[in-house]
């Protein structure tokens, strides 16, 4: 697939700063051994070698561009070239990483930024100089946010790695106590969904159950019918309406357990109960519940 003639196609509202430098691409040679690969190196190129230095959000918005092009490299480039970087800089490059599948390297800048704010933590408290090596990490005691919090547990999910989830919810307890906003908790009941944990995934999601996305995640990590039907009948209790997703996992989890009749009973009320109309993959499960019941010839 050809890459598109010039970055500015991605962010055509910007500022003006922004179109100049990355339109401006092919005036200006590429000095990486990656010139040959198109107008990306070269825009990186202008971004962080020009004498004139250049708006942090600017660069922010580079890295973030780069990850979304599955160009981690330069995005990384880019993201160490930054002279000041705040928030939205580790975030972007959490991502970046975290989009591209290198999850542990994800991890890793999330590390690295936690080890920057404690440096710059204890550099307040002792008024003492850090090391060079610290120094040239320049963070500025930058703290994370929700979203800096969520990219890295999305990338423990993907791992999966438990160990490594479970310590960076202990840090997010200290810092925003038990009431995590929906996006977090949902994050973290899904990394421990995925790491196999169901009774951490439960404790996380009585927290933040009073919406319907972590509703959505338990039930699909839950995989056991009867338990599924439970949670449903709990929804129902809580006086939230399921959606496709949430009808989508709960027949799937009834074809697990082989739970035919509830499968089918579950169907008709997507329609009967809660308006919404059975779309393709919903016959699929179906399709998939009947085939291990032993019953597809109720398809002819």
């Amino acid at each position: 697939m050809e890459r598109p003639s010039s970055i500015v196609m991605f962010r055509p509202h910007r500022s003006g700063i922004l179109c100049e430098v990355l339109s401006g691409s092919g005036a200006a040679p590429a000095r990486s051994s990656r010139s040959q690969q198109g107008p990306f190196s070269i825009s990186r190129s202008c971004i962080a070698s020009s004498s004139s230095p250049k708006p942090r959000f600017i660069q922010n918005l580079v890295v973030e561009i780069y990850g979304k092009c599955g160009s981690t490299q330069d995005a990384s480039l880019v993201f160490e070239s930054m002279r000041e970087r705040n928030v939205v800089s580790w975030n972007a490059m959490v991502s970046a990483m975290a989009k591209n599948k290198q999850h542990a390297q994800a991890i890793e800048v999330f590390r690295r930024m936690l080890l920057g704010h404690a440096v710059w933590i204890c550099r307040e408290r002792t008024r003492e100089r850090s090391s060079p090596l610290l120094r040239e990490m320049d963070l500025e005691g930058i703290k994370p946010d929700s979203v800096t919090f969520i990219g890295a547990v999305d990338a423990c999910a993907s791992l999966p790695c438990l160990t490594r989830g479970r310590n960076i919810h202990q840090r997010i307890e200290r810092i925003y106590g038990s009431q995590l906003d929906t996006n977090l908790g949902n994050a973290l009941v899904n990394m421990y969904g995925k790491c196999g944990n169901l009774v951490l995934a439960r404790e996380t999601f009585q927290s933040v159950k009073k919406d319907l996305v972590p509703w959505n995640a338990m039930i699909a990590h839950n995989g056991h019918g009867s338990e599924t039907v439970e949670l449903l009948l709990e929804l129902s209790l809580e006086g939230i309406e399921p959606d496709h997703v949430t009808s989508l996992r709960v027949i799937f989890g009834c074809g697990n357990a082989g739970l035919l009749e509830d499968g089918l009973e579950y169907l008709t009320r997507m329609c009967d109960d809660y308006g919404l109309i059975p779309q393709m993959n919903h016959y699929g499960c179906m399709v998939d519940l009947l085939g291990k019941a032993g019953w597809l010839s109720l398809l002819d």
